[in-house]
């Protein structure tokens, strides 16, 4: 018996990671993928994404609306943290703009109407995928709390401030 080499190279298992995140995945949770090439595969789910994301249609399928929310939340967090830490300071326009957004229904409807009106900078960047979920899923649907967290961060921070006449 020959003692094993030190330079040869072994094999190792490679926890899966979130198909959303990139986090390490949940055991035993998957969903099922359907990409534009038509060959539709099993991928992992971490327990956050598999529990945060859009209700929409089958919940062992990965839907459309999947990576949009995936990059809303993502974006919408950053965004909370950023204003949080004093690294962004949004224009008066755009806290105006997040107070009106907090006294909406929201459907994809009256977002998309919003965001024509929306004044240019970070907060409105975040619109066409907050559209493109609630296409998919109720205003309420627990996958839009960072962007609603946002925008009521923002809205207080608005009333609070002086309105100039």
């Amino acid at each position: 018996m020959t003692p094993p080499r030190p330079n040869r190279p072994r094999l190792t298992t490679v926890p899966a990671t979130c198909h959303l995140c990139h986090r390490p995945a949940a055991p035993g949770v998957s969903v099922l993928l359907r990409p534009a090439s038509g060959v539709p595969r099993s991928v992992g789910l971490c327990e956050s994404c598999q529990t945060g994301r859009p209700r929409s249609g089958v919940p062992t399928e990965l839907g459309p609306a999947d990576l949009a929310w995936c990059v809303l939340s993502r974006d919408a967090e950053t965004l909370l943290q950023d204003y949080e830490s004093g690294q962004w300071l949004p224009y008066q326009a755009e806290l105006r703009f997040a107070e009106d957004l907090a006294r909406l229904p929201w459907t994809e409807t009256t977002v998309r109407t919003a965001q024509r009106t929306a004044p240019a900078g970070r907060l409105a960047l975040l619109l066409d995928n907050a559209c493109f979920v609630l296409r998919y899923t109720d205003g309420r649907d627990p996958a839009l709390l960072p962007l609603r967290r946002l925008v009521d961060v923002l809205a207080d921070d608005a009333e609070q401030q002086p309105t100039t006449q």
